[in-house]
């Protein structure tokens, strides 16, 4: 999956439902994944995440990243 694809996913959901992992846990933040910047990932966190959370914590990536450009938005998860 895609930054952008996930951004399409959650706009689809009620911004109040929690996001949870299939083995229980629930994701904290976004980070690069082993370093390398164009990859990300979710860390997994104990705190309940909202959709609308996610999808904030995504949409500020993209602000993060200093562009919006489809490299951007295609960037792994």
């Amino acid at each position: 999956m895609r930054l952008g694809e996930l951004i399409d996913v959650l706009e689809k959901h009620k911004s109040t439902q929690t996001v949870r992992y299939s083995y229980g846990g629930y994701p904290e933040a976004f980070v690069s994944w082993r370093g390398v910047y164009k990859w990300l990932t979710l860390i997994p966190g104990q705190a309940h995440m909202a959709v609308g959370d996610l999808l904030k914590l995504a949409r500020e990536y993209l602000s993060y990243s200093g562009r919006t450009s489809s490299h951007t938005w295609t960037f792994p998860l």
